[in-house]
């Protein structure tokens, strides 16, 4: 088994997040490759640096371990999806309020700092991400939140 990546930590966080709301609708990590249901929430990585300011020491959460580690930077884009306008923008309040309410777990379990919500948009795609067959339009919300945590180094 291998070792989760930082990406694959930060979509477990919102997941875990996510999930714990109780929203009613499947929660993906990541795109599933034959798409998402129409009532869904994806978790994508769409951007990830790490600051060029050098290693530091890593205290992490109180159950990790210290260490070095180097500042990573990520943006992540949320897609909430429903088969109409209403129940979408319904949900998508539930998410960002979800994440809002989990800012200090966040923080505290997983590392996770200075999250800010960055975009907002309302859109309805022709059902690129949805199973086929797409019966009916699908509604769709993207949210971009950025944040950063720590990847750990080997000592």
């Amino acid at each position: 088994m291998s070792t989760p990546t930082p990406r694959q930590d930060v979509r477990a966080a919102f997941a875990a997040v996510l999930t714990a709301a109780n929203l009613g609708v499947t929660i993906y990590k990541e795109l599933p490759f034959e798409g998402a249901d129409i009532r869904s929430i994806v978790l994508t990585i769409v951007a990830g640096t790490s600051r060029t300011t050098g290693v530091s020491m890593y205290g992490g959460p109180a159950s990790a371990p210290g260490g070095r580690a180097v500042m990573n930077l990520y943006r992540l884009q949320v897609d909430v999806n429903f088969d109409d306008k209403a129940g979408c923008s319904k949900l998508a309040d539930q998410v960002e309020q979800a994440i809002w309410n989990a800012h200090d777990a966040l923080r505290d379990t997983y590392d996770i700092h200075s999250l800010q919500k960055v975009m907002d948009i309302d859109t309805l795609p022709l059902g690129a991400s949805v199973r086929v067959p797409v019966l009916t339009r699908e509604a769709r919300v993207i949210q971009d939140w950025t944040f950063w945590t720590h990847r750990k180094l080997a000592t």
